[in-house]
């Protein structure tokens, strides 16, 4: 029987506190990684790039943690003490790097744990940085989604973390939209942390993928119904609220007061139990908060594999002004709007 659920439901949802051992007991990769595989994925053969990550993850996972020198020599042509730990998928939104590094977690045999990086820093808020550690260090491969150093306090604590990991033996790979020469770009002082950002990047093999939005060039042209709607199409709405059994309905207003009342990390666990979601009304963003709190839910809501419906005056590449679209956040407004194009492009059935 379908269950319709307004704001106050999801408040109260969003309001449960998250543990330590909350994120520790699912570090796996989300829903709609669930089944990510080198096997399933598609590479664009106008962009080599992508097969050659394919290859090269695919002898990490095979060889690097077994025989760490040997494979990092092979690699690189050298070996260093501090080295041959990590692999960096960096590229664009949308050609694959979170794919490829499920696929990675899904192909290696030992003992592994996935996390975003978000996740990884509210872990050592929850826990202290060495009990963090201590916790991870029983992982043989860490696979870490959406790296990015938005502080200098993140800078430290990811830089000294990972550091001790991969000095304990732990192998980490890692995807981003930043190279690892730009982390911290236009977000803080970044030559005053020279010395951390050189050390963190010099413990990892940048892999570069090149590449298109798959997303958008798979849904330009096709004829898939969409749920990104304006206001006055009350028939489809009627038709998607009788297509769930657990339905979250929110207007622009009350989602953005509810996901202003409790910490970004908590949208998972709360979003996890609907398979379907609207939004109503939804507006272009004017602060940067706002938009951002956004772009956390919407990559909770597409993690997650809920159906999503939209009701909107605008595009969705309208949503996000200029004014906010100018500084370091940039890719992650852009990764949104792809991301929102794929969820409202519903399967024929």
């Amino acid at each position: 029987m379908q269950n319709i659920a307004g704001a106050r439901e999801f408040e109260l949802l969003l309001n449960e506190s998250v543990t330590a051992g909350d994120l520790l007991k699912f570090l796996t990769p989300p829903t709609h990684f669930s089944h990510s595989t080198f096997e399933n994925f598609r590479p664009d053969i106008h962009h080599p790039s992508q097969l050659e990550a394919v290859h090269l993850l695919q002898r990490f996972v095979r060889q690097g943690p077994a025989q760490p020198r040997s494979f990092f020599n092979t690699l690189v042509g050298r070996a260093k003490p501090t080295a041959g730990r990590g692999v960096y998928l960096d590229g664009g939104f949308g050609v694959g790097k979170t794919h490829l590094l499920a696929a990675a977690y899904h192909a290696y045999e030992g003992r592994k744990a996935y996390l975003t990086f978000q996740e990884l820093m509210f872990l050592v808020g929850l826990q202290r940085l060495d009990v963090t550690m201590s916790s991870l260090a029983n992982y043989h491969l860490l696979a870490i989604d959406e790296f990015e150093l938005d502080d200098p306090a993140n800078t430290r604590i990811a830089s000294t973390l990972l550091g001790g990991l991969m000095n304990l033996g732990v192998y980490v790979i890692t995807t981003s939209n930043t190279p690892p020469g730009s982390l911290g770009k236009d977000r803080f002082s970044t030559g005053d942390f020279k010395r951390e950002l050189t050390q963190l990047s010099e413990r990892f093999i940048q892999v570069r993928i090149d590449g298109e939005d798959y997303r958008h060039t798979h849904h330009a042209d096709d004829h898939t119904p969409q749920t990104w709607l304006r206001p006055e199409a009350a028939q489809a709405l009627e038709r998607f609220n009788g297509n769930s059994a657990q339905h979250l309905r929110l207007n622009f207003d009350e989602l953005q007061q509810q996901l202003a009342s409790a910490h970004p990390i908590r949208v998972r666990k709360a979003i996890e139990i609907f398979d379907a979601l609207t939004i109503s009304n939804l507006s272009a963003f004017t602060h940067p908060h706002d938009a951002l709190r956004f772009v956390y839910f919407i990559d909770k809501v597409y993690d997650s594999d809920i159906q999503l419906m939209i009701t909107s005056l605008l595009q969705p590449d309208e949503l996000f002004p200029r004014s906010l679209t100018t500084g370091g956040d940039n890719k992650k407004y852009l990764r949104t709007v792809s991301r929102l194009t794929e969820l409202t492009h519903t399967k024929s059935n």
